[in-house]
């Protein structure tokens, strides 16, 4: 993130903040993903389309939006002053209907699965595909975190009027936008001491969550795993319209109306008399300036509470829900953690398991006319972005109303669910046609054969202990140990426990970080539990501040499994920490091992050639597999150790089975850098931009600033600058600065080498190459040229006179650097994978 192009910097919304947990911790589910596909007919003014969406991007800033939480005490938003608008366009004239609707169908699938990095801005992805001569479809792909479904409508309405009046050369004209920050201020602003008092009466006395159903038992799967179906139905035209009128008479809306049918239906499903479910609010303030045309994520989920009086009737049942929900108005910004938290119901527990939303937003799928463009929703291919929730019922108001239930495929069959929606209409019909009866005689059409079955939830406290569960084996675990059955509310929790796994979810995750930081005295990022998801994990990561243990190259990032391990050098810093992303998301039974630049522990001296390198780390591996096959690689400089390393195994009659490399080019006779003539301060201001780079922050390093230092004081400006990015904590530690220090060393060694072999033994290698260049903007000329040399333009990067065969390639997305890191590590992984388990075949 550049500051000198930030707009604004403050914190995220309830709404948001629960958004930012579980993308983060589902990152290919497609979850709050979503998607809109507008079928655009006549003469389509191209330049003024995309003029037409500029201007709106400009004019809200929730549209230049991006978040960031690593290094920070509480998640936050900031703003950019302009962003570039990612369109693809292409020219499908030549292919048949079919072949465009497949086309535009993998699209879809494609980005809702591919996802967004939420740091890079903008949030959003269009593109635009020509079908015929005057037809087009448009597709507009964004994050839930940046809108609503009445913002949406808001957007639309104002790209439309802007293209309107640029396809007739009118000025732009619009009304004054208002802030996104300004509800952000409004929350701020609110005491939560009435609002916990409202909540704590609303809920007093619920305890457990509201089944959805006989519960059966699941065969296991990971919680992280996220696999959504969809259903939809339909209530006739003429039923609709009597429901309209139904509700216009009695003073209900229809929101109220549909909520009551969801709770008479949980309430036969569950056998309760007492039933909390979800359901979306506006969540926009009127006492806010401008809020009605306010664009940002204002939609909340608050818990509904209907408790069921069997001989009420039912449209008076109806006017007191109404009269409630009237009552909590007040109160709806709270956020779902804080409900949660103010509640009876146990930590470990979700409040509700549905939720239900009424998307009455001014989004019309209906032919609009625009000047010389007609304009229609297509709903066969839009998408509506996927909750956290087993279940989520949407309701659109139509000249027929629309059902549909968006649901997690672990827990329900598809059968299931189109019979949910059956009851829905069928409860719905018998209210319409008689609206006098109580409610014990509408719930019960539903007979006990056809409640739905329930797969149940796999975690909570009752549980087998599996066969790997390991108590804690020290204090720093057993502490861990404490802390997490403390906030999961579970027994018994082993040291390989995943936190999610065990039932953590976005309301427990903050709370859990803040007992870890009260307990152990430090300060950890929220990111920090997406690094170490077991207790084993987390512990290492707390130990590395205090444990001193014996320095060597050889580092176990992952041990589990009887394969033969993967030894993997890291890039010119020499540090391995960077690996654990990609360790992560191999197979949890592949060995995965790091060899760490010798000089990184600031006591020796590091290696000047990379022959020595080389044999040092042979050494180091064969102390845990003396003989081969070896599967090998390296990441950018680390992909040269480790070609060496192949070399001298080759020549001791060893078998190397797989040789990565990880993004770099081939060995060239001369090391551009070593002719630069760089003094200190021109490596401080290299490594400072690179840094910078590496931890997504801007490193104010210049040359000018550091050449007028002495060489100590020109480190501790550096270490300063690391400090203000939260990567070193604020007070000065000796240890930490010398942590610097031998890390410049290794950078500038490992930099300076010049490695050209001059005897080849072929080897069979395998190329992962980034999608993307090193922005320009970021890194310095002479960077750009270390991180892409001159056979950048050879697909195989100059590596074929060094294989056996053909090179294998396999395109990663991202960059040098993004490739190692969430989200696109997880590609690497499954390419990297695949090569392993066809080496491991052939070395057999």
């Amino acid at each position: 993130m550049n500051k000198k192009k930030v707009e604004a910097i403050y914190p995220l919304s309830p709404s948001q903040q629960g958004m930012l947990f579980e993308t983060l911790a589902y990152p290919e589910s497609g979850i709050h993903i979503e998607q809109m596909v507008l079928n655009l007919q006549g003469d389509l003014d191209q330049l003024a389309w995309e003029r037409a969406w500029k201007f709106v991007i400009e004019r809200h800033s929730i549209l230049r939006t991006g978040f960031v939480w690593k290094n920070q005490d509480q998640p936050a938003q900031f703003v950019l002053q302009t962003v570039k608008i990612p369109l693809e366009k292409e020219d499908w004239q030549g292919l048949s209907p079919l072949q465009q609707e497949e086309k535009l169908a993998n699209y879809l699938e494609t980005k809702l699965h591919g996802g967004f990095n939420l740091t890079q801005v903008p949030l959003m992805k269009f593109a635009l595909f020509q079908v015929t001569k005057d037809d087009y479809r448009f597709v507009w792909t964004f994050h839930h975190i940046l809108l609503d479904g009445w913002s949406l409508g808001i957007i639309l309405q104002e790209v439309l009027k802007s293209y309107s009046q640029l396809s007739r050369d009118q000025n732009l004209s619009l009304t004054p936008s208002h802030p996104y920050r300004n509800y952000i201020s409004w929350l701020q602003q609110q005491h939560l001491s009435e609002a916990q008092t409202f909540w704590q009466g609303r809920l007093e006395g619920f305890t457990n969550p509201t089944s959805l159903g006989k519960s059966v038992s699941v065969d296991s799967y990971s919680v992280l795993e996220k696999i959504y179906g969809q259903e939809t139905a339909y209530l006739s035209a003429l039923a609709t319209t009597k429901l309209q009128s139904l509700v216009k008479e009695n003073h209900l809306t229809l929101n109220i109306f549909l909520q009551g049918v969801w709770a008479l239906l949980l309430s036969r499903y569950s056998g309760e008399l007492d039933v909390v479910f979800g359901a979306s609010v506006s969540g926009r303030p009127p006492d806010i300036s401008g809020i009605e045309s306010m664009v940002g994520i204002f939609i909340n989920t608050v818990p509904i509470r209907c408790k069921i009086v069997p001989d009420a009737s039912i449209l008076y049942w109806l006017q007191e829900i109404q009269h409630q929900q009237f009552q909590q108005k007040s109160y709806e910004y709270c956020s779902q953690g804080q409900i949660h938290d103010w509640s009876e119901l146990s930590t470990s527990l979700p409040m509700y398991e549905s939720i239900f939303v009424l998307e009455n937003y001014p989004v019309n799928e209906s032919v609009e006319q625009f000047f010389n463009l007609n304009i229609s929703l297509n709903k066969s291919f839009s998408v509506g972005a996927k909750t956290n929730y087993p279940l989520s019922i949407l309701a659109i108001p139509g000249s027929q109303l629309e059902l549909t239930i968006i649901y997690n495929k672990h827990r329900f069959e598809s059968p299931g669910i189109i019979q949910i929606l059956e009851h829905f209409l069928n409860v719905l019909e018998r209210i319409i046609e008689q609206p006098q009866q109580d409610l014990f005689s509408i719930k019960n059409i539903i007979p006990v054969d056809q409640i739905p079955e329930v797969k149940q939830e796999q975690k909570l406290e009752k549980r087998h202990l599996p066969e790997n569960f390991v108590l804690p084996r020290d204090p720093v675990e057993k502490k861990l140990v404490k802390i997490w059955s403390e906030i999961i509310d579970i027994e018994l929790v082993g040291v390989k426990d995943n936190f999610f796994d065990l039932g953590g979810h976005s309301i427990l995750a903050f709370r859990l970080m803040a007992n870890i930081e009260t307990v152990f005295g430090e300060t950890f990022p929220l990111s920090t539990l997406f690094q170490g998801q077991t207790i084993e994990e987390l512990a290492a990561i707390i130990r590395q501040e205090t444990d001193s243990v014996s320095w060597s190259s050889l580092v176990p990032i992952q041990t589990g499994g009887k394969k033969p391990p993967f030894f993997c050098v890291p890039g010119g810093g020499g540090n391995v920490i960077y690996f654990s992303h990609l360790a992560r998301y191999l197979d949890r039974d592949q060995p995965f091992y790091g060899l760490q630049a010798v000089g990184l522990d600031g006591v020796s001296e590091p290696y000047t050639k990379i022959e020595d390198i080389a044999a040092h780390y042979i050494k180091e591996i064969q102390s845990i597999q003396p003989h081969g096959p070896y599967l090998l690689g390296g990441h950018s400089f680390g992909s040269f150790i480790a070609f060496e390393m192949a070399q001298k195994l080759q020549k001791q009659s060893q078998e190397v089975a797989l040789l990565a490399i990880i993004d770099n080019s081939a060995p060239m006779p001369e090391n551009k850098i070593q002719s630069l003539g760089w003094n200190d301060a021109m490596w401080l201001t290299f490594i400072g931009k690179f840094l910078g780079y590496l931890f997504g922050k801007e490193l104010e390093v210049s040359y000018e600033a550091l050449e007028q230092l002495t060489p100590d004081n020109q480190l501790n400006f550096l270490y300063k600058q690391l400090q203000q990015i939260n990567f070193f904590s604020p007070e000065t530690d000796t240890k930490q600065i010398n942590q610097i220090r031998a890390f410049v060393r290794v950078f500038k060694a490992n930099c300076l080498f010049s490695y050209f072999p001059q005897e080849i033994y072929p080897t069979r290698i395998a190329l992962f190459r980034g999608s993307d260049d090193v922005p320009e903007t970021i890194l310095s000329k002479e960077t750009s040229e270390f991180l892409r040399p001159e056979n950048m333009s050879d697909p195989a990067l100059g590596w074929e006179p060094f294989s056996d065969g053909l090179v294998e390639i396999y395109e990663v997305p991202g960059d040098h650097i993004s490739m190692m890191a969430e989200p696109h590590v997880q590609v690497l992984a499954q390419k990297l994978m695949a090569c392993i388990e066809q080496a491991q075949v052939k070395g057999k």
